[in-house]
């Protein structure tokens, strides 16, 4: 969102008449500036009644943005903006009901709030319920209309996921279909799709259609529909070393999952910065990739269910990790060798150890697989791993005394042909607020 001078005045001469919309819209233009002002506007507009403002405040305070951190009274705000019929606090509902932050995840209420948000008009709601609804054949015109009435309203991911759907179909009409939906998420930007689309040459290709859909959707069936990514059973681990601890699980994502979580998280893509021993957090040349943390805004049901599954994999409390990251390697790209311990030696560090304390350990999920060299480097212990589809490699960046463990010494190498894409966990030793 960008905000030109001139109506950043208007907005300012709307919200000081006591308009409650252009409050909002103003306080939003301040915050991408970092303006203390941004919350006195949202909260002007929120004491007005105005739902949208009560939810970004809510939003805040839960975040901890412009003022201190109050979990209770901002969720308690977002519920009631959610009960008000604000789509984004419904799904921003559904995304803390599920993230156990807030106390021990409900799954069942963030269902709930989810299936509102669809029967609501939420596309991200209607395209995380399609996603999520069991594999059987008597389920597929259900789930298509789900994805189709997402992808109609331009979800890109709705799109892939329809084409993908329909791909997988042994009639060939539909695989034709599928070709096009997946073709034209790729075009409007899908990078699930980009992925996939060498794999189509060649193949027989009909214009984005609507498939066959149900005539009702039974909203009151949906929930037993479901099966949720971390009630799954994990792979078993296999160790690659013992000392430092490296083990590995094979295939924990299905390839399903894994375009989901690049797909999601490709909009929010950055810079990647790293932990400077003297002042802090910066950017350097020796981390040369992107990424974007899956924070409240940036989240949703199926990203938390993919977490807890990480988080389950690890065996380690979901409440205490940092956020969940997409990690983007363009080719040439790398991440030199480094820690992902805080130092205790460092100064910058000890706000990070007072905090939420040590990152005990490490957790990379391997989004895809069609690109060569990226091998993830143990530099002293000689190991080169480079995952397939979907693995998931952990390793304990402390010593059973709780010391560093100097011996994970670790690099990103560069891929040579094609992107590399994975997911990146921080177990910590305490809680991590939102």
């Amino acid at each position: 969102m960008y905000t030109t001078p001139q109506h950043l005045i208007s907005l300012t001469v709307r919200a000081e008449a006591g308009d409650p919309a252009a409050m909002l819209e103003l306080a939003q233009a301040l915050d991408l500036q970092n303006d203390r002002k941004a919350w006195d506007w949202a909260q002007k507009a929120a004491l007005l009644g105005y739902i949208p403002a009560q939810t970004q405040v809510a939003a805040w305070q839960i975040a901890g943005r412009h003022i201190d951190r109050n979990t209770e009274q901002g969720f308690k705000l977002m519920l009631n903006a959610a009960k008000a019929g604000d789509l984004a606090a419904q799904q921003l509902v559904s995304v803390l009901y599920s993230s156990g932050y807030i106390g021990e995840a409900d799954w069942d209420a963030a269902l709930t709030w989810l299936i509102r948000a669809a029967k609501t008009g939420s596309v991200s709601a209607l395209r995380q319920i399609a996603f999520l609804m069991r594999p059987l054949p008597h389920l597929r015109p259900l789930r298509h209309t789900l994805y189709y009435t997402a992808a109609s309203a331009g979800d890109s991911l709705a799109a892939y996921l329809l084409g993908e759907d329909l791909c997988a179909s042994s009639d060939s009409a539909e695989n034709a279909l599928g070709v096009g939906w997946i073709l034209h998420a790729a075009e409007n930007g899908n990078a699930a799709a980009n992925l996939h689309t060498s794999t189509l040459v060649g193949r027989k290709m009909r214009q984005p259609a609507a498939p066959p859909q149900v005539k009702r959707i039974p909203w009151g069936d949906i929930k037993r529909l479901i099966a949720l990514p971390h009630t799954h059973n994990l792979p078993k681990a296999e160790t690659l070393s013992k000392s430092p601890n490296i083990t590995v699980r094979r295939g924990m994502l299905g390839s399903t999952l894994c375009d989901y979580m690049i797909s999601v998280g490709a909009g929010h893509l950055s810079g990647a910065t790293v932990h400077d021993a003297a002042a802090g957090e910066i950017a350097d040349d020796s981390r040369t990739n992107s990424y974007a943390n899956f924070r409240l805004l940036e989240s949703d049901v199926v990203v938390q269910s993919i977490n807890t599954l990480i988080m389950k994999a690890m065996d380690h409390p979901v409440s205490h990790a940092d956020p969940l990251s997409l990690l983007h390697y363009r080719p040439g790209q790398s991440y030199r060798p480094h820690y992902d311990f805080f130092d205790p030696d460092y100064p910058a560090h000890q706000h990070h150890l007072a905090s939420s304390g040590q990152r005990i350990k490490t957790g990379l999920v391997y989004l895809n697989e069609n690109y060569s060299g990226g091998a993830t480097r143990f530099c002293d212990v000689n190991i080169d791993f480079k995952g397939g589809l979907g693995d998931f490699l952990c390793f304990d960046n402390l010593l059973p005394d709780g010391s560093p463990d100097r011996r994970t010494l670790h690099s990103g190498e560069p891929p040579i042909v094609n992107d590399k894409w994975l997911l990146s966990k921080w177990a910590r030793a305490s809680h991590v607020p939102l």
